[in-house]
């Protein structure tokens, strides 16, 4: 799995949403709420991970991408930006 390190900011830049629909046109569009919660629950030493499952997941319609909260070592929270 792919996985990197990056910022609130990074995340949302990342995530635009679709700027030409109003109801998702926040950072991670469908999902914001998702996000936003995500966002809330962070705490100081936590960290934002980006990951995308390995190649073979996605041949075989099992790929998943999107950002993590990871806290201690620990997956806490995610939020799955896309799947096949």
């Amino acid at each position: 799995m792919d996985k990197r390190v990056i910022t609130v900011e990074q995340a949302e830049a990342e995530n635009p949403g679709v700027p030409f629909v109003p109801d998702l046109a926040k950072p991670f569009g469908g999902v914001n709420g998702r996000w936003e919660r995500l966002k809330a629950a962070m705490q100081p030493g936590d960290e934002l991970v980006a990951f995308n499952s390995p190649m073979e997941s996605w041949r075989t319609f099992c790929g998943r991408r999107g950002v993590a909260l990871v806290r201690d070592g620990k997956t806490v929270m995610e939020v799955v930006t896309m799947l096949n």
